[in-house]
């Protein structure tokens, strides 16, 4: 299938195709002029383009409203209830999955460790070292370090996959439901 693949695709290109459809009114509009000459061009104007570039921030604003975390994002119960909890968290760094960090980055105060790969400063980096951090490849003394090193104040994972996770000395855990552990740094 082509693009745009949903309407949410078509409604994020709507503010876009607002102000490239000015130029268009500003033509229609003096076509109407050649046809009806007392028409006030300028309150015409003014008229259609208020009524376009007002329009943008209640579509914009109704898809966000409209966005349920949980469908948008694929993320399971557990990791939206962890998004949840680290809103009721004194501000830090959190360090996850780029995944789960879109939804933590987008609805909190907190800084992400790891974030989409065109928002991250060496981000391949930063992957292998989480990658490390939650594969065991750290020595407890070594991630300690890295987590200090990093100012990294909580730690998301699956702990399904991770387990071990739940009994090393740096990390304690906060919360938990379901498949998701949130983790402060000791």
């Amino acid at each position: 299938s082509g693009w745009p693949r949903d309407r949410e695709q078509v409604d994020l290109l709507f503010p876009f195709l607002v102000f490239l459809s000015i130029p268009g009114i500003d033509a229609l509009l003096e076509k109407i002029v050649q046809w009806k000459p007392r028409f006030p061009v300028g309150v015409g104007h003014a008229l259609l383009i208020l009524l376009l570039v007002s329009s943008v921030p209640f579509v914009v604003l109704k898809k966000a409203h409209e966005t349920n975390d949980l469908e948008r994002h694929a993320h399971t119960v557990g990791e939206a209830a962890a998004h949840s909890f680290l809103q009721t968290q004194p501000r830090g760094i959190v360090a996850s999955d780029f995944r789960l960090g879109s939804l933590v980055s987008w609805k909190s105060s907190h800084t992400l460790f790891l974030a989409h790969s065109l928002l991250t400063i060496n981000f391949s980096v930063k992957e292998k070292q989480w990658a490390d951090l939650i594969g065991g490849i750290f020595s407890s003394i070594d991630a300690r370090a890295f987590l200090e090193e990093n100012n990294i104040t909580y730690v998301v994972v699956d702990t399904r996959a991770f387990p071990y996770l739940l009994s090393v000395d740096y990390l304690s855990p906060i919360f938990s439901q379901n498949d998701t552990t949130v983790f402060r740094v000791a």
